[in-house]
Parts: structure tokens; C-alpha cells; sequence
């Protein structure tokens, strides 16, 4: 473990990678410090990270255990995110008659925000390193003749017994492919309410044909508050509560930035695979990105249209199109990157001088061909798992309703009175909320779309006999199949969900179509899970020797370790790039672009009348600039992914100057490798989120409570 300290605090040449690492923040090296302040850093590292004194990382916060992040902003509980983090919550509180979505929302009173029950946010407290003890601990179970040590049992076991006692919870994260590990001891809160977000026509703007693409001109942000009880400890939702008085809160600077200016962000970057080797990315560009695509695709032209006309239906199936598209539209992406930017080459080629380098070591020297074999065998069944987990798992929803049966299930079979009831009382509260935003004919339309793909993919011994046996009954015609499974299945329709509840019996359960059909798809998929798992053994051994390997062989070399929605810094420059031969990006753009946009007559840039004029008369604003518009967005070289959604911006001296909320087209690869010269982040400017919070409020109420820079 030393030396993977070692060669992580050792930064050679850092300049010519200052664009690139989510660093963490324990392990910041002086050098690294150094290499920041060159560059406009005003700050110590022990005012960016400490454990004893406050410092900015007690701003910073993770939304849903880092589905997203988030900034303390106010002395009273203030935290300000993305649009796009709040979309799921803003979906649910929108109806036909309050239509969030489309009109936005902002309180004038406490009385009036709005609760989100199962909403958390986590605060970082402090990170220990716990190789060792993980270690010691593999150790013994494999002294007790366990074939392979179950890490995540030990993982969890360390971090219960960290935070037993207390009110603070643990999670222990891997590092470097499994060679070395930490523990994170976070404070979370259960009462986050919202404050404030504009419509989607701003949150939103540029829809499907922006995402990931640069120039934007998109106000992504919202306003939460966070709760306590009186006490100042954690609670959920309850009127008493009252705001939670955070530790420390980032001022907010209305001055602005210029091109080649300082910036970091602190945040919670999910999930990035920069060691995977060739083989490992053959098989995401593939098999998983064009399966991904051709599902997607065709769920997405379902939705589309069923949203289209119809409020109700937009409304419910909101949240769902936006996460369905996202990452469809970024598995395009990704496929055109790693071919134009040459990723397959580099990663072959960087394997070459690998491989001579380990020829001479006998640990090292079968890594590659361990790793190509690996996945050559289990691409078979990997094709088939992304097949049934595109087509089923995220296809139509009526499988998943029936799925939650399956407890049910067992204890009628057993005759468990206690048990079933037990589940019933469960499944009463569940199955209510579950069927708000469902509707069975635009689901029974995606389950023909997403049906007639597997028929087309799969061959019939890949197939479920029982779901083969249905199809030929119809004639393979999906259709014929989805009318007679919707109209006698309970499962499309909540009164009949209930009626059974209220008198189950185990007949009429097992003969329910799209209960049979659930039960033999969902055990496929844990099936084809467990057969692919005895390759992927072999890779995560491989892989983590490939990690350790690289860096023995690069000793001066800087590295980092994957993303794992631990909090990570990332710091570079306010830059514009060039996509392609004489083309140049700007770094910034302004309201001036939203309505030369807007005038495109293009539904996604569509807006209201009053916000044409909120554009058209934004000189006006102390924000604008001295030609009269507003700064919206700004890109910077700064080394995000998803999980960095809503991360602050900060400058030099440790002040908001934007959010993190998308990266650009060109560089789509970056979760594999970083695009040096082509790799940006996105971020919505702090003086349009002002602009538009000042003009769009109405009221003093959000204004009054931010705290500004001096």
C-alpha cells in the first residue's frame, strides 16, 4: 500500500495535467497545491480539506448518497443544485393543474416549500484509510476455506462498526481497482424541501438536441433548503423542524471570470473506467453502447409521442424520458468518441509498451492475455445480459409491478399466514405510489417495442420457453400478445392490484400473464448474472494487478484513482477548444444566444412570451454585461462525470462563480480516457442563476438569505 501512496502524492510535470484527475482531497500533495496556487489558487490546503478546522469541503454536499452534488450557500440551509438533479422531485410534485414543470416554482414563505420524502443529503466528515484492515480481514476468511472473500460483507462490517453509536453513517470505498481502500464517514440529513427552480423552458433548454453539447445556454440549477429537528440532529420531514445551520457555506461571487482564470470544483463524481484495458472498452463500444442505443431508441419514440399532446402523460413520464435519454444520447456519444479520438489505438498502443515493460515480470507478464481471454469467452453471455437488462430490466414497467408479487408469492406457497400478511400491509403502501406515474397504454406500447427487438436479437433457445411458447400462440405478433396481456393482467391497472391484495390467493396470482411472464424473465437475468460472474472474477483480479502494475512501471507519474462517487477535487481553466479544423469555441456564451435560439421556432427552444421579454430587457440587470446581455454559460478544462451534476464552481479564492451541470459532445470518451485537448465541463454561470432567481422570484425571499463575496 505505501507505494500506491507514494506515487499518488508524487506529481511530476502536474502542469501538463492540471486539466486532468478528480484528486482526492486526503491525499493532496503539496506539489499539487503548489501547481493550484501557480494558477490563481488563493486558498491552503487545509482551508480546502481538514478534519479538525472548517474548511470548503464542509460546503459541499452529496445529493442521494451522489446521484448528484450540491453547495451550502446560506447560513440557513440554503443549497443550490442543478435543474436537472431536482427534475425526479419537481416531476412529482407537478400535476395538470400545478404544473411545475412548465411554470417553475418559487416560495415566498417557509410554509410554502416543498417536502421531498426520501431526499438526503450527506455531509463529508472525515476519511480514513482501512487497507490494512480490509486486508486482515480477507485474510481470515480465507483461513476459514472461503474460495472468495466477500468484500462487500467486509466492507459493510467496517463501516458499521466505524459509526457504530452515533448518528453518522459509513460506507468504505475501493481505490485503485482493489489495492487499497477508505473509509468515508458522512452526517446525512432526511428533510431537503424546495425552494425555488425556473420552468424547464430554462431549466431544461435545448432539450434532447443540447445535451452534451456546447454552446449551451441553459439556466440547469434549483434551490433546496435543508432541515433539522430543534435539536440540530437529523429528522425527517416534520413542520417543527427548522433550517439546518451548516458548519460552513460558499459566498457567492457576482464579479464574474474571464477566459484563462482559475477554477476547481469540489464534488461527487460517480462512476469513470480510466485503467480498463482495450479489451474492456471493446466491449462497452460493442456490445453495451449499441445494445443501450437500439433499446433506447425505441423506448424513446414511444414516450416522444405519447408525451407529445397529452399533459398527463408528459407529466408522468417526464422524469423517466429525461433518464432514459440521457443516456441513450451519451452512448452515442460515446461510440462516435472513442472511434474519432482514436481511444482502441491509444489504449493498444499504450498495452505494447506494457507488455514489453512486463515481460521481465513474472506477476505481471499474462495481465493482457488473462484480461483479452476473459472477456473473449463471456462476450456471448454479456451480449445476452445487456440484451435482457436493456429489453426487460428498463423496458416496460408492468414486469416490475409483478415482480414485487414474488414474496407474496412464496409465503401463500408455504402457507405462511404472518409472513403474507406482513407483505401485504407492504405491498398496499408500495403499489399506491408506484402506479402515479404509470399509464398502461403507453406501457403496453413500449413493452411491444421493447418485445419485438428481443425477437428480433435473440434466437428462440435464447429465449424463455414459457415467453416462446405465449409468442407462437399470437403468431410472434407482439401486439396481438400486449392487447390480450394488458387487458387480463391486475398488473395494468391499480383497482385491480388492489381488489387482489384485499383477497389474495395464490391461483389467481400464477395464472396472471404478466405475473408468468416476470417469473421466467427476471430468474434469466439472474441466471445469465451468475454465469458471466465467473469471467468477471478473472477480470477484477487482472484488472486490479493492471492498476498496481502501471503504476510500479511509471513511478514518477501522477495518478489518481477511478471515480466512485467519493468527493474529489478537479481544478483547470476557463478555455475555449476547437471541435474540429477551423472551428473555434468561445468559452462563454449569453441570453443573446437563448433567443437566437428561441427564434429557430425549434420546440426545444421554445418560450413563453414573458420570458422572451425577461431576455429581450436583461440589460436592464445589474448582471448584464456592457453590451446589454446576460452571461449564461461558460466552459472550462476541468475533469468531471457523471455525479459532478451540481457541483459548485469555485475560483481562486473559494467563491461560486457557476455549476457544473454536462460535458461536451467531443469528448464523450472521457470516462475512459480524457480527451486532452478536447475535454470540457459545462457550467451554467452564477450571474445568470442570480439574474434569473432576481427576475423570476418575484420576491426578496431567496435573494436576501445568499451570502455574496466581498
Amino acid at each position: 500500500m505505501r507505494k500506491i501512496v507514494i506515487v499518488l502524492l508524487l506529481v511530476a510535470n502536474l502542469s501538463a495535467y492540471a486539466d486532468e484527475g478528480m484528486w482526492l482531497l486526503n491525499l493532496l500533495s503539496p506539489s499539487t497545491v503548489d501547481a493550484m496556487q501557480q494558477k490563481g489558487l488563493a486558498l491552503t490546503p487545509e482551508q480546502l480539506y481538514s478534519t479538525t478546522e472548517l474548511s470548503v469541503k464542509d460546503a459541499i454536499v452529496a445529493l442521494d448518497k451522489g446521484s448528484c452534488s450540491g453547495t451550502m450557500v446560506s447560513a440557513n440551509g440554503l443549497l443550490i443544485t442543478n435543474h436537472h438533479c431536482a427534475y425526479s422531485d419537481i416531476q412529482k410534485h407537478s400535476t395538470p393543474v400545478m404544473d411545475y414543470l412548465k411554470r417553475g416554482f418559487w416560495t415566498e414563505s417557509a410554509e410554502q416549500e416543498l417536502p421531498n420524502p426520501g431526499k438526503t443529503v450527506s455531509f463529508l466528515v472525515e476519511v480514513r484509510e482501512v487497507t490494512q484492515l480490509v486486508t486482515q480481514q480477507v485474510a481470515e476468511q480465507l483461513s476459514k476455506g472461503a474460495s472468495e472473500p466477500n468484500m462487500m460483507r467486509i466492507r459493510n462490517s467496517i463501516a458499521r462498526e466505524a459509526v457504530k453509536g452515533t448518528a453518522l453513517d459509513a460506507e468504505v470505498h475501493s481505490m485503485f481497482g482493489g489495492n487499497s481502500y477508505y473509509l468515508y464517514i458522512y452526517q446525512t440529513y432526511r428533510d431537503v424541501r424546495l425552494v425555488g427552480f425556473p420552468p424547464e423552458s430554462i431549466g431544461a433548454f435545448g432539450g434532447e438536441t443540447d445535451n452534451w453539447v456546447w454552446p449551451r445556454h441553459t439556466g440547469d440549477f434549483a434551490i433546496y433548503r435543508v432541515y433539522t429537528a430543534p435539536d440540530g440532529s437529523p429528522a425527517d420531514y416534520s413542520p417543527s423542524n427548522i433550517p439546518l445551520k451548516p458548519k460552513k457555506f460558499v459566498p457567492i461571487s457576482d464579479s464574474g471570470i474571464s477566459q484563462n482564470d482559475f477554477v476547481m470544483i469540489l464534488g461527487y463524481p460517480g462512476s469513470t473506467q480510466r485503467y480498463l484495458s482495450s479489451f474492456g472498452v471493446k466491449e462497452v463500444v460493442e456490445v453495451a453502447d449499441p445494445i443501450r442505443v437500439a433499446f433506447r431508441d425505441a423506448k424513446l419514440s414511444v414516450l416522444r409521442k405519447a408525451m407529445q399532446d397529452n399533459d398527463t402523460i408528459r407529466i408522468m413520464y417526464a422524469s423517466k424520458f429525461s433518464l432514459a435519454s440521457n443516456y441513450w444520447k451519451y452512448s452515442v456519444g460515446e461510440l462516435k468518441s472513442v472511434r474519432e479520438n482514436g481511444v482502441i489505438q491509444h489504449k493498444q498502443d499504450s498495452e505494447r509498451k506494457f507488455q514489453e515493460w512486463a515481460n521481465s515480470k513474472s506477476t505481471y507478464k499474462d495481465i493482457l492475455s488473462n484480461l483479452e481471454k476473459a472477456y473473449a469467452e463471456k462476450r456471448e453471455v454479456t451480449t445476452l445480459l445487456q440484451t435482457y437488462n436493456e429489453g426487460i430490466l428498463f423496458g416496460a414497467e408492468i414486469f416490475k409491478l409483478a415482480n414485487r408479487m414474488k414474496r407474496l408469492e412464496q409465503a401463500l406457497q408455504k402457507s405462511d399466514e404472518k409472513k403474507a400478511n406482513d407483505i401485504l400491509a407492504n405491498l398496499r403502501t408500495g403499489y399506491q405510489s408506484l402506479y402515479k406515474d404509470f399509464d398502461a397504454d403507453v406501457d403496453k406500447q413500449v413493452f411491444v417495442a421493447m418485445a419485438q427487438l428481443l425477437v428480433e436479437r435473440l434466437t428462440q433457445s435464447q429465449l424463455p420457453d414459457t415467453f416462446v411458447h405465449m409468442a407462437k400462440q399470437y403468431n410472434w405478433d407482439m401486439a396481438l400478445l400486449a392487447d390480450n396481456m394488458y387487458q387480463q393482467s391486475m398488473f395494468a391497472n391499480l383497482g385491480r392490484v388492489q381488489q387482489f391484495l384485499n383477497s389474495p390467493t395464490l391461483n389467481s396470482l400464477k395464472s396472471d400473464p404478466a405475473f408468468i411472464l416476470a417469473s421466467v424473465f427476471y430468474p434469466k437475468v439472474i441466471s445469465l448474472n451468475k454465469e458471466e460472474s465467473t469471467w468477471e472474477k478473472v477480470i477484477r483480479h487482472n484488472h486490479k494487478l493492471f492498476v498496481q502494475a502501471q503504476m510500479d512501471m511509471e513511478p514518477q507519474k501522477a495518478f489518481y484513482p477511478d471515480a466512485n462517487s467519493t468527493m474529489r477535487l478537479t481544478y483547470g481553466t476557463v478555455s475555449g477548444y476547437e471541435p474540429a479544423d477551423g472551428t473555434i469555441y468561445s468559452p462563454f456564451t449569453t441570453t443573446g444566444g437563448v433567443l437566437e435560439k428561441n427564434a429557430t421556432l425549434l420546440p426545444e427552444y421554445e418560450l413563453s412570451v414573458e420570458l422572451k421579454a425577461l431576455f429581450a430587457d436583461a440589460k436592464q440587470s445589474k448582471y448584464a454585461l456592457p453590451n446589454g446581455l446576460v452571461p449564461a454559460c461558460f466552459i472550462a478544462n476541468l475533469d468531471i462525470t457523471g455525479g459532478n451534476s451540481g457541483s459548485s464552481v469555485l475560483n481562486g479564492n473559494g467563491h461560486l462563480v457557476g455549476l457544473a451541470f454536462d460535458g461536451n459532445w467531443e469528448a464523450m470518451s472521457g470516462d475512459i480516457a480524457f480527451v486532452h485537448n478536447k475535454q470540457r465541463c459545462i457550467c451554467v454561470d452564477i450571474r445568470y442563476v442570480l439574474f434569473l432567481v432576481e427576475r423570476l422570484s418575484g420576491n426578496g425571499y431567496v435573494l436576501n438569505d445568499l451570502v455574496f463575496a466581498n
